[in-house]
């Protein structure tokens, strides 16, 4: 019983700097239902949407640029403390103020605090024990939690009007000031900036980078406007918003299927597998007859092949050899590559349709592909058929 208990207890820390640091993710996690918002709700065109949406989650990739360059060595405490208070303070403000311009840079500030919150946790489970089970409850936080969110704030949204998409950033901030004494300690061997520039000279670090980076700005253009696919084939809010809350539970599925193959079949195989599987999902919301069945099943698969290539891609990132510096360098490529995502699609859909995003989706997806060759042919090892799952880092999408 003791040992049991001891074992709960080890789990703790990780459970409250995941919890925290998932105020980095909402902007992700919520994403098709901010766009929803700011179009039916506070009727601004799909390029404003995007573009707001965009601004916040650029906000993500600068607090994570920020942490990574400037201020880790203040000490990850000190970091979430002011941070997450940054975000309250910044909430809190934006309540009051109405215009576009205020929107802009009120979303990217929030962002900001946002990302540096949640560089703070991926620097404190790589320096943890057991990274691998950090980093995967770290991703189940996020599944669950998005979920939940994606579920409860339309509930809300008809009683207590667009501010409501404000709630979940003021609690996780206030959870983030909670339990920011857990990172005490968590920032061993940090105190020294990372250079990018010795990364980038790596082998094939720059076709690696560019393969994630691709993946995650097709990916963030379609979900960006999967709310409003499912408004105009007349589904109901209702409908859609436990559509993406089951779709996003289901990315789970992909995870676990990471866990259970690992790098059986080789890195290059497995991210085609994925990117076929995301394709054939994109061709079919464009071909088959509208209808709620589609929508569902396109969601989970959508989700549930997201999940499961990213860790693959990042596995090529990790194999590069640069330690916890690539890990951090990609995390920064990929919070650009979503934030991207938004603000064209937006533009696509304005001037050509969903339609026009699932184009550029899939362009996006083949060139990924070409970048992953590129990547895996420049390393010593072609094909990723390393003996165990080591190399699979397992973070979120």
């Amino acid at each position: 019983m003791s040992s049991f208990l001891t074992s709960v207890r080890g789990y703790i820390p990780a459970l409250q700097v995941t919890l925290a640091g998932f105020i980095g993710f909402i902007p992700l996690m919520t994403l098709p239902l901010m766009v929803g918002v700011l179009v039916e709700y506070q009727q601004y065109s799909q390029k404003v949407a995007g573009t707001v949406s965009a601004a916040q989650l650029f906000g993500v990739s600068m607090g994570i640029l920020l942490l990574s360059r400037y201020t880790l060595r203040y000490g990850l405490k000190n970091n979430v403390s002011y941070a997450a208070l940054f975000v309250l303070v910044i909430e809190i403000i934006s309540l009051v103020f109405e215009s576009l311009a205020a929107l802009y840079v009120f979303r990217f500030l929030s962002g900001l605090g946002g990302g540096v919150v949640a560089g703070c946790t991926y620097t404190w489970l790589g320096n943890s024990r057991d990274p691998d089970r950090g980093f995967g409850l770290f991703l189940l936080i996020q599944f669950l939690v998005g979920a939940l969110l994606l579920y409860v704030l339309p509930l809300g949204l008809e009683r207590f009007g667009a501010d409501i998409i404000k709630l979940p950033f003021l609690c996780f901030a206030l959870l983030a000031i909670l339990f920011s004494a857990a990172f005490k300690g968590g920032d061993n061997n940090n105190s020294e900036l990372i250079s990018f520039r010795k990364i980038l000279t790596a082998k094939g670090a720059i076709p690696a980078l560019l393969a994630v980076g691709l993946f995650e700005l097709a990916m963030s253009l379609v979900w960006a406007q999967v709310e409003r696919l499912g408004s105009s084939w007349q589904l109901s809010a209702a409908a859609i918003s436990q559509a993406l809350a089951l779709a996003t539970l289901a990315g789970l599925l992909g995870a676990l299927l990471v866990v259970l193959v690992g790098v059986k079949l080789g890195r290059a195989l497995s991210i085609a597998i994925g990117v076929g599987i995301i394709v054939m999902v994109l061709l079919s919301l464009v071909t088959y007859s509208p209808s709620l069945i589609i929508f569902i099943i396109s969601m989970v698969l959508f989700n549930i092949a997201w999940s499961f290539t990213v860790p693959y891609l990042q596995g090529v990132q990790a194999s590069l050899g640069a330690g916890a510096g690539v890990v951090c360098l990609g995390a920064f490529v990929i919070t650009v590559s979503l934030a991207l995502g938004p603000a064209l699609s937006g533009f696509l859909v304005a001037a050509y349709g969903f339609l026009g995003a699932v184009i550029a989706a899939v362009i996006l997806l083949a060139l990924c592909l070409y970048a992953v060759r590129c990547a895996i042919k420049s390393q010593r090892n072609p094909v990723g058929l390393n003996t165990g799952n080591a190399d699979v880092i397992t973070v979120h999408k």
